[in-house]
């Protein structure tokens, strides 16, 4: 499936532990979204909010023949 991919994105996990893939070679995009087994609800609903936001996003610039920006995400900006 990666080999067929246009765009690969990670949500912060490009260490080997945690993203066994080797997504390095496919030159994905990281959104740095945290880790939401370490936050509380609201942290756990705003990553979830992010991401929904992110993939919005990333759908409605493909379905437009864009080339998907994927810029890294900053989550501290919303």
């Amino acid at each position: 499936m990666l080999k067929r991919a246009s765009h690969t994105v990670t949500m912060g996990c490009l260490d080997d532990a945690s993203c066994p893939a080797r997504l390095e070679a496919t030159a994905p995009t990281d959104w740095a979204l945290a880790d939401p087994a370490t936050l509380d609800d609201e942290g756990f609903r705003r990553v979830r909010r992010d991401l929904t936001r992110l993939v919005r996003d990333l759908q409605t610039d493909l379905a437009r023949g864009g080339s998907a920006s994927l810029e890294r995400h900053d989550p501290t900006v919303r």
